[in-house]
């Protein structure tokens, strides 16, 4: 793990392209930093009430929770 928390570092993919994903651990969670052309999201995985888990956008983005579950489950395959 280097300074700045970035411990692993893949590829997903989404529209056909390859985008640099980046595993950060950050005040005790794990955040995904997905960097796309013009801008970077980050994903996490949240806990319902119930105990299901979801993948959600940090902070959450409506316009893009459309392709959160998607990257989130290219992420898990990806997971050590």
């Amino acid at each position: 793990m280097n300074p700045n928390g970035e411990s692993k570092t893949f590829f997903i993919e989404y529209n056909e392209k390859q985008y640099e994903c980046i595993q950060i651990e950050m005040n005790g969670r794990i955040l995904y930093k997905i960097k796309f052309p013009n801008s970077y999201i980050y994903l996490t995985e949240a806990i319902t009430k119930k105990g299901e888990r979801f993948w959600t956008s940090v902070p959450q983005d409506y316009k893009i929770s459309h392709i959160v579950p998607e990257l989130g489950k290219q992420i898990e395959n990806k997971k050590i």
